[in-house]
């Protein structure tokens, strides 16, 4: 079995696991009777990171463990693609990936491959790209071949390897937030095996880590490709998953089998909260804004935007509970252990929260729909944003997720 079969096999089993795990514990995961505490699900992370890394040979370090960036601030970073489609990001810096080319370039909406909205051409055979460099790391919404990240490869991984990352994962994460993670990577996986000028697919899924993976320092883990970029940052026994970044494309596709619809069910979620607002509430949420714009995507981590939309006080307390229910399908990727106290947050928050919507207000049964929406709290700040390009706006989403104030636990530091 080649390394690609290798990988696909891995998310499928993981995937159905998953879902096994899903269906048959629900009750346990609402009333979380047998749940672990914080320190123990901590414990359980160092130990599959530390696993993971002392299967590495030590040669491989200084490509997976990096400093964690305990001083820095996050800013915006601009990349140029030369070589052509598909090419490197820019000449290759300190530990293999591409060094910001400080154009101070605008950035906006982009598809896969191309230029940033406001950026055009920067060179001779280049576009420009943006992400958010925090130390050594970088999170971004473009292919790794056009805003490379610092770390490995799945695909240069062995075998052993690849399954200590998906251990890290499994650990890290909610089984929803996990099935979400396989989900994107292989509707990635179809771009793939059709054919991109650009990186994608499972092997092209980059992870590192930033600090030591100890209970006495803060440190971090970052995982992602194209349409996922995790973020989540230790300190002692609390762990912080923002910014996220989650997208699809193909949002909807069939696989042995079977119907995937990825981020399907936050599509869903905001439309049927949607058709509950009676037609004054609907004039609150409805705003006029760009629904390919995420205002508060990578490069932008302080971007101000005034709070907009249908306040949380003004939802009935059926509305504000299908509030939360679609908040969580953010906040919940992380584990359960670390993400109770920040649901509770975001719980004891909603009369503060605002609902915006641009866009049609209908859509079609089972697809995803055509427009843009945003969650604003005084600490959450969510924005889900349909694609145009390559097969528009119903196949091709990005969202983000900001912890307002505490991105990279810049609080808990």
């Amino acid at each position: 079995m080649n390394r690609r079969s290798l990988l696909v096999s891995m998310a499928a089993i993981g995937g159905q696991l998953v879902l096994r795990r899903s269906a048959t514990s629900q009750k346990f995961w609402d009333t979380r009777q047998t749940s672990p505490s914080a320190a123990e699900q901590s414990a359980a992370i160092r130990t599959a990171a530390l696993r993971f890394v002392r299967t590495l040979a030590p040669e491989r370090y200084g490509r997976i463990i990096y400093p964690f960036p305990s001083h820095e601030t996050p800013t915006l970073a601009t990349f140029v693609r030369q070589g052509g489609p598909g090419g490197p990001g820019c000449p290759a810096g300190p530990h293999g990936f591409g060094e910001p080319n400080g154009s101070g370039m605008a950035s906006g909406p982009s598809g896969p491959g191309g230029p940033a909205r406001s950026g055009g051409p920067s060179g001779p055979g280049g576009f420009g790209f943006i992400g958010e460099k925090y130390g050594q790391s970088i999170w971004t919404n473009f292919p790794v071949s056009d805003v490379p990240r610092p770390g490995l490869r799945m695909g240069e991984l062995t075998s052993t390897e690849q399954s200590g990352v998906h251990g890290l994962l499994k650990a890290v994460l909610s089984p929803m937030g996990y099935q979400k993670v396989l989900d994107i990577m292989a509707a990635d996986q179809e771009l793939a095996d059709e054919g991109t000028p650009y990186a994608s697919g499972y092997e092209a899924y980059t992870v590192a880590l930033f600090g030591q993976p100890v209970a006495s320092s803060p440190w971090m883990l970052q995982f992602g490709g194209h349409h996922l970029g995790l973020n989540v940052t230790f300190v002692g026994d609390k762990a912080v998953c923002a910014p996220l970044h989650t997208g699809i494309l193909p949002s909807k596709f069939e696989k042995n089998g079977k119907t995937i619809r990825g981020l399907g069910r936050e599509n869903d979620k905001a439309f049927d909260l949607l058709a509950t607002l009676k037609p004054e509430q609907l004039n609150a949420a409805m705003i006029d804004h760009d629904v390919s714009d995420l205002v508060f995507g990578p490069g932008h981590p302080d971007a101000k935007l005034e709070p907009q939309g249908l306040r949380g006080s003004d939802m009935s307390e059926q509305q504000r509970a299908m509030l939360f229910s679609l908040a969580r399908e953010w906040a919940g990727v992380l584990n359960e252990a670390h993400f109770a106290q920040r649901l509770n947050e975001i719980q004891q928050s909603l009369p503060d929260m605002r609902f915006a919507w641009s866009g049609p207000t209908t859509h079609e049964p089972d697809m995803n729909g055509e427009s843009y929406f945003r969650v604003h709290g005084p600490s959450l700040l969510i924005e889900h944003a349909p694609q145009a390009n390559q097969g528009g706006y119903k196949l091709h989403v990005h969202t983000v997720m900001r912890d307002l104030g505490n991105d990279y636990a810049k609080r808990m530091i």
